[in-house]
C-alpha cells in the first residue's frame, strides 16, 4: 500500500493506518516529518470535540483513541536521542501549541480526578493508555534539542505534568507511582534542569506562572501532606523507599518554590518537614550499609532537599536560614558528612550533584552572618554541637571542610562579642523618648522595623507612627523582610571593626603591592574587605579593577576625586551581602 494511501485511510479515521504510520515514521527523520501532519490532523480541536459537547470518561470516543495513537507516535520519533536534526526541533516547536491544546483537552476530560493524593477511583484501560503516551510524549519532548524551553513557558503546562506524574497505579493504595513510572520521573528531572539555563528570578517567575495559587492550592497541600506521610511512616529509611520519598520530594521541590508566599505558615512548614526528612536520612540509615545503586539512591534524595532548601533561601533570604537553624540545620551539615564524603559517596556519580547545594547553603549561611538573629541561632548550633559531639562527623572530612568550620566557629564567636560593644556604642536610641542605652528593646510586630524601650513608649508613639506601620503590616505576608536598622547599623560595625584592625598593615601592604607591580605613588588603590568570605578575605585593587568586577554600580570617579580633594592615603571598602543584592559599606581613614 502507497504512504498516500495510508495517510488518507489514516485521516478517515482507520487506526491501523494510523498506527502503520507510526511504524513507518520511525524509519528516519524525513519519514517522522513526512507522516508529522497526519499526525497533527487528529488532534485538532474540530476532531476532539465530542457531539455533546462533553467528555465521557468511561466510554472513550473513536476521535479521542486515534489522538491517542498519534500522540503515541509523535512520541515515539521524538524519543529518538540519535535524531538532533534542526528540522524536526523546528516542526515541534511549530506543533507544540496543537500538541498542547489536544493533551490539555484529553487530560481535563479522562484524567483530572486522578490526580489528587487522596484518589481511589479505578483507570479504565484507555485511561491507562492515555497516562502512559502522555508520559512517553513529554518525557521525549523534554530531551535536549526538543521543546523543555516552550513545556516551562507554557501556561498550565508544568503544574498539569507535576500533577499527571502524581497519578496512583492500580497496585498502589497509598503511594504516588514511582517504581514504573521512569517516563515521568525523567519529565520532573529535565524539567528540574532546564533550571540551569534560567536565571534565579526568571525560574521563580517561570514556577509562579506555572502555578495558580487558588486553583493549585489544594494539589500543593497534597503533596506536603504525602511529603510529611513519607517521613512519619518511616519511607524515607528504608532502600526500598527511599526512590518514592526522593520523587515525593522533587514535586515538593518544583511546587512550593512557585508559591508566592501568601501563607508564611506553610512557608514555615516546609521547611520544617524537609530538615525532619534530611535529619532522619542521615540518623537512620549508615552509609557503610548502602553501596552501589543504594548509596546513589540516599545522595540523589539528599541532593533534592538541598537543592529545595538553596531555592527557598534564594527567594526568601535570611528568613529561610532562620527556619532552617530553628530545625538543626548546622548539626544536619555536619551529620551528613559521612554520607557526602565517604569514599564510596565520592566515587558515586551523583557525588557532585550534592556537594553544589550541600557547599551553597555553607555560601549563605557566612552571607547573612551579620544578621544578629542568625548570629546567635548559630552559636546556640554551634554550642550545642560541642556539646553533643557532632565535631566527630569532621574526623573523615576534606581538611578544607575541617577548616572551613573551624573560621566559621572563630568567626561568629567574635562577632557575637563585638555585639556587646555595638550595644554599649552604636546602638540607635528608642523611637519614641530617645533613650540612648534601654536595658531591652521592643520591635513593632506590626512593621517589624521600629524598636522602643518599653511597651509604654511604643503605646504613645502608636498615634504618629500608625499610617505607616499599617501601611508596612498590610504587605507583610507578600514581602520579603530586610534587615531592619540595628542589623544594618551591626554590619556597618563589623565593617569598621575590620578595617581598625588592619589599618596598621595596611599602608605596608600598600607600599608592597605598588612595588611588586610597578604603579605611581599617586594611583588611587581600594583595600577590599569581603566580610561575606570565611575566612575574611582581603585584596587590594586598583581603581580599574574595582570599577570592572568588585563594585561596577559604584560612582567610582566622583566619589574617589572628593576623597582625594581631602588628602585621604587609604581607601577601603567592604563589600557585604546583605539581601537580594549586594551592599557595600565603604570607610576611609587618613
Amino acid at each position: 500500500m502507497s504512504l498516500l494511501l495510508l495517510k488518507r485511510q489514516a485521516n478517515h479515521g482507520d487506526t491501523a493506518s494510523l498506527e502503520k504510520l507510526g511504524s513507518i515514521a520511525k524509519r528516519s527523520t524525513d519519514a517522522y516529518l513526512d507522516c508529522l501532519p497526519s499526525f497533527i490532523y487528529h488532534l485538532s480541536s474540530s476532531r476532539l470535540t465530542t457531539d455533546s459537547g462533553h467528555l465521557d470518561p468511561i466510554q472513550s470516543t473513536q476521535p479521542h483513541l486515534l489522538a491517542n495513537i498519534a500522540l503515541s507516535n509523535i512520541a515515539q520519533g521524538a524519543s529518538r536521542t540519535d535524531w538532533t536534526t534542526k528540522s524536526l526541533q523546528d516542526a515541534l516547536r511549530k506543533h507544540w501549541p496543537q500538541i498542547w491544546s489536544s493533551v490539555s483537552f484529553l487530560v481535563d476530560g479522562y484524567l483530572k480526578a486522578f490526580t489528587s493524593f487522596e484518589s481511589s477511583r479505578t483507570m479504565t484501560p484507555f485511561q491507562m493508555s492515555l497516562h502512559k503516551t502522555i508520559g512517553s510524549l513529554f518525557s521525549a519532548l523534554t530531551l535536549p534539542h526538543r521543546v523543555a524551553d516552550k513545556i516551562l513557558s507554557t501556561s498550565g503546562c508544568v503544574s498539569c505534568l507535576l500533577r499527571l506524574s502524581w497519578v496512583q497505579d492500580l497496585g498502589s493504595v497509598d503511594r504516588p507511582v514511582t517504581h514504573d513510572s521512569s517516563n515521568w520521573q525523567s519529565v520532573i528531572v529535565a524539567l528540574q534542569s532546564t533550571q540551569v539555563s534560567y536565571s534565579n528570578q526568571e525560574w521563580h517567575q517561570t514556577l509562579e506562572d506555572a502555578f495558580h495559587w487558588k486553583t493549585d492550592r489544594s494539589f500543593l497541600l497534597d503533596v506536603i501532606g504525602s511529603f510529611i506521610t513519607c517521613i512519619q511512616d518511616g519511607s524515607c529509611t528504608r532502600p526500598a523507599g527511599l526512590r518514592t520519598f526522593t520523587m515525593v520530594a522533587a514535586h515538593f521541590g518544583m511546587c512550593i518554590p512557585s508559591v508566592k508566599f501568601q501563607d508564611e505558615s506553610l512557608c514555615h512548614r516546609c521547611i520544617h518537614w524537609v530538615m525532619v526528612g534530611l535529619r532522619k536520612i542521615v540518623s537512620s540509615l549508615s552509609p557503610d550499609e548502602f553501596i552501589g545503586s543504594g548509596l546513589e539512591a540516599i545522595l540523589c534524595c539528599c541532593s533534592t532537599c538541598l537543592t529545595y532548601i538553596v531555592s527557598m533561601i534564594e527567594s526568601r533570604f535570611h528568613l529561610i536560614l532562620i527556619d532552617a537553624l530553628r530545625n538543626r540545620l548546622l548539626q544536619f551539615m555536619l551529620q551528613a558528612i559521612p554520607f557526602f564524603f565517604a569514599p564510596s559517596s565520592q566515587a558515586s556519580e551523583v557525588a557532585s550533584d550534592v556537594h553544589k547545594p550541600y557547599f551553597d547553603i555553607w555560601d549563605h549561611i557566612v552571607r547573612y552572618a551579620t544578621h544578629w538573629k542568625l548570629l546567635k541561632l548559630l552559636n546556640h548550633a554551634i554550642r550545642e554541637i560541642e556539646k553533643e559531639g557532632y565535631e566527630l562527623y569532621l574526623q573523615n572530612a576534606p581538611e578544607h571542610l575541617k577548616d572551613y568550620w573551624t573560621a566559621l566557629k572563630n568567626t561568629v564567636i567574635d562577632r557575637v562579642r563585638l555585639r556587646a560593644d555595638f550595644k554599649d556604642q552604636v546602638l540607635q536610641p528608642c523611637n519614641w523618648c530617645h533613650n540612648p542605652k534601654p536595658e531591652k528593646f521592643y520591635r513593632c510586630s506590626g512593621c517589624l522595623c521600629d524598636y522602643y524601650c518599653s511597651r509604654e513608649c511604643q503605646k504613645l508613639s502608636w498615634k504618629g507612627h500608625r499610617a505607616a506601620c499599617q501601611s508596612l503590616s498590610a504587605h507583610k505576608p507578600f514581602r520579603i523582610l530586610p534587615f531592619d536598622a540595628h542589623d544594618r547599623l551591626f554590619a556597618n560595625f563589623i565593617a569598621q571593626e575590620s578595617i581598625r584592625l588592619y589599618q596598621d598593615e595596611a599602608a605596608t601592604d600598600e607600599r608592597a603591592y605598588r612595588a611588586a607591580r610597578s604603579l605611581s605613588a599617586d594611583l588611587p588603590l581600594i583595600h577590599v574587605h569581603y566580610l561575606d568570605a570565611i575566612p575574611l578575605r582581603r585584596e587590594i585593587v586598583t581603581l580599574d579593577e574595582a570599577r570592572s568586577s568588585v563594585a561596577p554600580e559604584y560612582s567610582w570617579d566622583e566619589f574617589i576625586a572628593e576623597q582625594l580633594s581631602q588628602s585621604k592615603e587609604l581607601l577601603f571598602l567592604v563589600q557585604l551581602s546583605g539581601g537580594p543584592a549586594k551592599k557595600y559599606f565603604c570607610a576611609f581613614v587618613v
